[in-house]
């Protein structure tokens, strides 16, 4: 058996998912210390990305269901790719300003091997909806926040196109996230005969 990493040893209490998502990250990253999610498209090349990703579809749906109530609430929702990179992120102004100083912004890498433990990344690892709280995420920067994802998968084919992710400081609304699938198979079905509709502006 290899020995514990003494980060691991301070925090003895941690759940087994966190615990073995820490793990992983300790593998792929070393240390926590200075962690940022690292943009990876400039601005024109995630707009032709966005426009053509399988998720544009749906984001009107997304938009009308999930984003607009966000308002003035604290509460962000992203939606990435099957990899982890955000593709959209929207919702109350100041929580888009607080997501900004982590990195937490379109564009950005939130993998699990790249920004260690944290919802977006660790779902898509596990393949289920994750929530993450607090000093759970392995990015001390993070501490402050509580984040809950949902892989979303094609519900013709099962494969995962992508995920939606709410992100705020306190608590999640994991219930509605199950709301875009009716759109998403309109959507799919659709896609043949209409080019995707545009994403809402980020």
């Amino acid at each position: 058996m290899s020995p514990t990493h003494p980060l691991l040893e301070e925090h003895p209490a941690m759940r087994p998912l966190v615990r073995e998502s820490w793990q992983r990250s300790l593998e792929a990253l070393s240390t926590p210390d200075g962690l940022t999610p690292p943009l990876v498209w400039e601005s024109r090349e995630l707009i032709e990305f966005r426009r053509q990703h399988p998720l544009a579809a749906i984001m009107p749906v997304i938009n009308k269901l999930l984003i607009e109530p966000s308002h003035d609430t604290g509460l962000l929702i992203a939606v990435g790719d099957e990899h982890g990179r955000l593709l959209w992120v929207e919702g109350d102004s100041a929580a888009r300003r607080h997501g900004e100083n982590i990195n937490f912004a379109t564009g950005a890498d939130w993998s699990e091997s790249v920004a260690g433990t944290s919802a977006p990344g660790t779902a898509l690892v596990l393949g289920k909806s994750v929530q993450i709280v607090g000093q759970e995420h392995f990015n001390p920067a993070v501490h402050s926040w509580s984040c809950t994802a949902v892989p979303m998968h094609d519900p013709d084919s099962g494969l995962d196109p992508g995920h939606r992710r709410h992100h705020r400081r306190c608590g999640c609304r994991g219930r509605q996230y199950a709301l875009p699938r009716a759109g998403h198979r309109r959507g799919r079905r659709g896609a043949t005969a209409h080019p995707p509709p545009g994403a809402p502006h980020g």
